[in-house]
């Protein structure tokens, strides 16, 4: 059964990056930097105590092959957050090592949607 991807209640990075931390263990890729903007999607009123919010995170990857990066890229569509890619840029630069090997890196940018309370990033409590 196909499983639909899950907007988080709450922003928990330190889950989120557990993922991350698994997929670039499996793939035997590094990230070299991550860069965050957060904003607000909807309500518009700034000061809304419930929120869907969305996080802009940028990627700097290496890796042995190219293959490795784009499953990379594949592994963060295909998670359980909705996770959408927005840009993904591709570079392999020949090496000075004695096999003339090239090595690859990527910089990827993706959108992760999320609930919270008033740009807390934590829960929004369920009650009616």
């Amino acid at each position: 059964m196909i499983q639909s991807p899950i907007i988080p209640n709450g922003i928990n990075l330190e889950s989120y990056f557990q993922e991350l931390k698994a997929i670039d263990s499996s793939l035997a890729i590094s990230n070299k930097s991550i860069r965050f903007q957060d904003s607000l999607v909807y309500p518009k009123e700034e000061t809304a105590e419930k929120q869907l919010r969305k996080v802009q995170i940028g990627f700097d990857v290496v890796g042995d092959s190219e293959k490795k990066l784009i499953s990379f890229v594949d592994q963060l569509e295909q998670g359980e957050r909705f996770v959408k890619v927005q840009d993904v840029t591709y570079r392999a630069s020949e090496s000075t090592g004695e096999g003339g090997e090239y090595s690859y890196s990527a910089t990827v940018v993706i959108e992760m949607y999320y609930l919270s309370k008033f740009e807390t990033g934590s829960a929004i409590e369920m009650n009616s």
